[in-house]
């Protein structure tokens, strides 16, 4: 587990070089991402028979699994709408799945982890890490209701929606940020509905009146990295993230403030720390 890991950071860490080494953002290539998703796919087909797709069941393998595949749903974005050679020479090898078809497998995969992790284990225990993945699939799953108009698939979208949802409430028993996610998520798109937030009552004991549509009114202070889909800067890929992101800043600690404020910040913010 730990070489796995260590491994898969290698790579992502070569990618990070690649975009963001330098001062100006640089927006890879086909060719450039051609490489690195035959090494990801190659350390997939590499990993011993512990840790095979086949022989996950316990959680640190399973949110591994996660990881490669949430990977995998960053760098293809970009480039979804064009092909591997694209009418010239590839710098790697050419592999049988399309972007696309990589990008939307990739969605699957990871969607289909996340409901067995549920099965498995269920959502209640306190982990950060695992509260990332129903981040990323809510939003992956507002933005596919809002531009899937195949109404067979609005169930089956709905479905997913709300075992994010749930995932978000139950972590946010524990972690504040989970509940400022699920509290903020009805901002981002017309797609989450009156009634998908209702359908969420039957599921998680929740007062949606407090904990979707009420303001938020408490300081925070945390470090936790806000999330995209895909690394382009496509504005609606980011919306839920930006606002998330401009919302907690408008309730983060200011350590500069007068000890007194300061203090009776910090007794709020360590109270609601507290009850969650």
């Amino acid at each position: 587990m730990l070489k796995a890991k260590a491994d898969l950071a290698v790579i992502m860490n070569d990618f990070a070089l690649f975009s963001f080494g330098t001062s100006d953002y640089h927006r890879l290539s086909v060719d450039q991402i051609l490489v690195f998703y035959n090494r990801l796919k190659a350390w997939w087909h590499n990993l011993p028979g512990v840790l095979a797709p086949r022989s996950v069941a316990m959680p640190h393998p399973m949110k591994l699994h996660m990881h490669y595949h949430l990977i995998l749903i960053n760098i293809l974005k970009p480039i979804v709408p064009y092909s591997w050679d694209d009418g010239r020479q590839p710098l790697g090898i050419i592999p049988a799945e399309s972007p696309r078809e990589a990008y939307r497998n990739a969605s699957i995969h990871m969607e289909t982890l996340i409901r067995l992790y549920y099965l498995r284990h269920g959502f209640e225990a306190m982990d950060s890490f695992l509260m990332q993945f129903l981040g990323i699939l809510a939003q992956m799953t507002i933005e596919t209701i809002n531009t899937n108009t195949n109404s067979g698939m609005l169930e089956y979208l709905r479905s997913t929606l709300i075992l994010a949802m749930k995932g978000l409430f139950d972590q946010g028993r524990s972690l504040y940020v989970a509940r400022a996610v699920l509290h903020l998520m009805h901002l981002h798109s017309a797609s989450l509905r009156a009634e998908d937030v209702e359908l969420l009552r039957k599921f998680a004991e929740i007062d949606v009146d407090e904990e979707v549509y009420a303001p938020l009114e408490q300081p925070v202070q945390s470090d936790w990295p806000t999330y995209v889909i895909g690394y382009d800067e496509n504005p609606d890929s980011q919306r839920l993230g930006k606002s998330l992101m401009n919302r907690l800043e408008s309730l983060s600690l200011d350590l500069t403030a007068p000890p007194a404020t300061l203090t009776a910040r910090l007794h709020a913010k360590n109270t609601l720390l507290g009850s969650a």
